[in-house]
């Protein structure tokens, strides 16, 4: 059974469903594990299962085949902890068609580089993908069982092992994370029907990207190029964090000024507003920076001078060829 204790830095599972009276919810679209909104330890989790998204993406999702919603992906972060999203069809204890949603949350920190977020990341979205999964088959082969299961506090369900370094989901968000972290402003990456859900880079094309962005209702911020490992903006809510500092690049906060260098050990939040607010600011290039630039301008301006007097050659010889070729012409 996953782990809900927040003080332990397992996963943790969440589901939502429709058709399983279970919980305290009363939505349709409700949350079926835990059955109780207070066992929920994160604030990603809390937003998710309260969410008023949920209709224009479920809309979205009945829309797709059962082997397409698994192709789905979606990730949130934040400055504590990532979360990731998973969807698949399968149908409920009425056996109409429905949507099971699972989202696998786990603490992160992005102190040294954040260098664990990308693994952590990738088990988040392992794991969220397989509890997705093998919860729409329970549910497609015996819903009523799984509702008494449920309304016991039992799930059944247990995580697999973490994803290796050589699986492709490993490689797939080790290389988006290290891609983020270029930059400022980023809630989350996810494929478009599930960006509503928090996130505002795409998970996809620069098209999709830019026809999502034209809509008004998304707020789209950029796209992950797949091929080349890169975010790429497309709008100004993304800016690059100085290079300097740029591996620290957790959401929702901005560079101000530099304090006093702090000598206790904090907690990673603390540690990772110190080292944000300490990011270096760009300075003007006066004094011996600027007379070190003066060689490199004058190899520019003569450089510049040279294209230009070849051109002005090839073009007055362009001119002659045709003067004289039209004089033959008329004496002929």
């Amino acid at each position: 059974m996953p782990d809900r204790s927040p003080s332990q830095e397992a996963p943790t599972l969440m589901v939502m469903a429709k058709g399983f009276r279970v919980s305290v919810d009363t939505s349709e679209f409700q949350l079926v594990w835990p059955p109780s909104h207070t066992s929920l330890t994160d604030d990603a989790e809390r937003r998710l299962a309260t969410s008023d998204v949920w209709p224009t993406v479920l809309k979205a999702l009945y829309c797709l085949p059962r082997h397409e919603l698994t192709m789905l992906e979606c990730v949130l972060l934040s400055k504590a902890s990532t979360t990731a999203v998973a969807v698949a069809g399968a149908r409920d204890r009425f056996s109409r068609p429905m949507v099971v949603a699972a989202s696998v949350t786990r603490r992160i920190s992005w102190g040294n580089q954040g260098s664990h977020v990308g693994s952590a990341v990738s088990q988040c979205v392992a794991f969220a993908r397989y509890a997705a999964d093998q919860l729409a088959v329970k549910f497609d082969s015996n819903p009523k069982d799984v509702e008494q299961e449920l309304r016991s506090e039992t799930l059944g369900l247990e995580f697999p092992s973490p994803p290796g370094p050589e699986s492709s989901v490993f490689k797939t968000w080790e290389a988006a994370i290290h891609a983020a972290k270029e930059w400022q402003g980023i809630s989350g990456v996810a494929s478009p029907p599930l960006l509503p859900l928090g996130a505002n880079v795409v998970l996809g094309t620069e098209h999709e990207a830019i026809r999502l962005a034209g809509t008004g209702g998304i707020a789209v911020a950029g796209f992950y190029d797949r091929n080349s490992h890169r975010i790429v903006p497309v709008s100004e809510n993304l800016s690059r964090w100085p290079r300097a500092w740029r591996p620290h690049v957790p959401v929702e906060t901005t560079v101000e000024s530099p304090p006093a260098a702090a000598e206790t050990t904090e907690s990673d939040e603390s540690t990772f507003q110190r080292s944000q607010d300490s990011a270096p600011k760009p300075t003007s290039a006066t004094g011996d920076n600027a007379r070190s630039m003066e060689p490199s301008l004058s190899s520019i301006e003569e450089s510049l001078a040279t294209i230009a007097e070849n051109w002005t050659r090839f073009v007055d010889g362009v001119l002659e060829y045709l003067r004289v070729r039209g004089e033959k012409k008329k004496r002929k």
